[in-house]
């Protein structure tokens, strides 16, 4: 079952939990013999919210993009998509990508491949650097890397 909840993208998770937290809030609250007043249904909202507070501090997004510590944990690839957290590139439409140390952190941008006008980019920590160069030259090897 752990192996399951693991392959669910952070998206679903989130959905899935704020469909159950709520649900189980009023089951708390009906086993109480307090009657119904406007701090539970306030109670209920805030539980509603809390999965999207823990993704949000989980993947710090940054203007247009995504901060974390470890950049294989939202980029993957298969035969014929790149993934980057919950987006998905066809490895067809990448021609360029950016791949740059910025203060000793690591940057990923697809400039060219926008979404709702906005650059798909990752930061994440720099030691990481070497290692996803290798992935993308391995996984894109027509792609022209800016740096």
């Amino acid at each position: 079952m752990l192996a399951k909840w693991n392959s669910v993208s952070i998206k679903q998770k989130r959905v899935a939990l704020s469909l159950c937290l709520p649900l189980v809030g009023a089951g708390l609250l009906s086993l109480t013999d307090w009657q119904w007043q406007w701090w539970h249904a306030l109670f209920l909202v805030q539980l509603a919210v809390l999965p999207w507070q823990w993704s949000h501090q989980q993947y710090n997004h940054l203007h247009m993009g995504l901060v974390v510590a470890n950049p294989f944990e939202v980029l993957r690839f298969d035969a014929d998509n790149l993934y980057l957290g919950d987006e998905v590139f066809p490895r067809s439409e990448i021609k360029r990508l950016v791949l740059d140390e910025v203060e000793g952190k690591g940057l990923f941008q697809l400039p060219f491949n926008q979404r709702n006008a906005k650059v798909p980019q990752m930061l994440f920590d720099g030691e990481y650097l070497p290692q996803l160069r290798r992935e993308l030259s391995e996984q894109l090897p027509s792609v022209e890397v800016i740096i």
